[in-house]
């Protein structure tokens, strides 16, 4: 399955029997929900061409798909979190990302492990390739209950992991106060090249051929892969909690109420709301988005205005009352300022845009890869003759 979408707000609702997205037009949480009991996602970013790929692949039957974005207005991906634990392992270049309100840059072989409902963002202003691997719980417990040893006397017991602390009861609770992710940064690069990454290589050709057996071989693969994180020889391990203090917490819940009323609520309303006054909730917004609350609360009018002229044939002055702007030049204006077009631009904006010459597909490229030997992802960013 291919699909094209000029930019990630497009992103489906529900994409097959992989990711359903709740909240999909906030600007401040949007949250996905893995379906499968795993997701390897193979992202490919190409700024030249302003592109990005994606391949999904679970142990679903045939429920890989692909996707490319063209996109019109940056490269980014909406802040989000997930309903289960991401692995991101950087395959080749450079990878920013804001985790929270803090900014994060990886290279070939870093790794990170970010827990459930944690906000986070991906850039794709660099060139990289990274593997995003979601985990439910469920799979979870049984990796854990698949790592195990045997001791002299034939009794079994458990490996215990640093990753394998995600999943203690207390931090599995939906509290964003406890938030925490984990950080290797390899040691010896040459190790990565030689021991992790072919193991990872193995997890994406077992998922995609699932020949008889191969979750039990999957189980034992990411065994092998947590073991490796874990060796010091080879990766420098990192546990970073973020805590949100009661001015975060504050902001949080002001943006989450703005985001369900699309910006359409009083101060008043908003003091009701939180048990704070309207002063003292614009001092916080002022503080962590450096805006008044009037001009934060625009951010999510417009983000409503945009998916408005994106997704529905509703005319832009029935959308301008809507909204509650003043007249049509005074929206026409803070729209081009907050998105670099006009509305009626963004309306008529086609949906795809040329791509270069030297352009293949990553769909062409999946083909070529799964029918040579010795898979890998490297195959899958090469350039091959159609």
């Amino acid at each position: 399955m291919k699909i094209n979408y000029r930019n990630i707000a497009e992103f489906p609702k529900k994409i097959g029997e992989n990711l359903v997205y709740h909240n999909k037009n906030s600007s401040f949480n949007q949250i996905l929900e893995i379906l499968p009991p795993y997701l390897i996602t193979f992202e490919n970013s190409i700024p030249k061409n302003e592109y990005v790929q994606f391949l999904n692949i679970t142990p679903i039957k045939s429920s890989e798909i692909i996707l490319e974005y063209k996109f019109l207005n940056g490269i980014k991906i909406p802040m989000h979190s997930h309903n289960m634990i991401e692995i991101i392992f950087i395959l080749s270049g450079n990878m920013k990302q804001y985790i929270e309100d803090k900014e994060y840059n990886y290279s070939i072989g870093d790794c990170c492990i970010i827990n459930k409902n944690i906000r986070h963002q991906e850039h794709f202003s660099t060139d990289f390739c990274a593997l995003f691997i979601d985990i439910s719980e469920d799979f979870y417990y049984k990796i854990i209950q698949n790592d195990c040893s045997f001791k002299s006397n034939r009794s079994k017991y458990l490996n215990k992991r640093k990753i394998y602390k995600l999943i203690e009861k207390d931090n599995l609770k939906t509290d964003w106060s406890k938030r925490i992710f984990f950080y290797y940064k390899p040691i010896n690069k040459e190790d990565i090249k030689i021991k992790v990454i072919p193991i990872l290589d193995s997890i994406m050709l077992e998922t995609i051929k699932k020949e008889p057996g191969y979750l039990m071989v999957v189980l034992g693969l990411f065994t092998r892969f947590f073991s490796l994180l874990d060796n010091e020889d080879i990766y420098k391990f990192e546990q970073y909690e973020l805590n949100l203090s009661s001015h975060e917490k504050i902001f949080s819940e002001v943006s989450h109420l703005l985001e369900s009323t699309k910006g359409k609520i009083s101060r008043k309303e908003l003091e009701e709301k939180i048990n704070y006054n309207s002063e003292y909730i614009n001092r916080v917004v002022k503080k962590f988005s450096g805006m008044t609350l009037l001009n934060y609360t625009k951010i999510f009018i417009l983000a409503e205005a945009r998916y408005l002229l994106e997704n529905t044939d509703i005319n832009i002055l029935e959308i301008v009352e809507k909204l509650g702007f003043k007249n049509r030049n005074y929206f026409n204006k803070v729209f081009k300022d907050k998105y670099g077009i006009s509305p009626s631009e963004m309306r008529t904006s086609k949906c795809m845009n040329e791509t270069s010459e030297d352009y293949v597909s990553l769909e062409y490229r999946y083909e070529v890869a799964l029918n040579e030997s010795n898979f890998s992802w490297e195959k899958l960013i090469k350039y091959p003759d159609k």
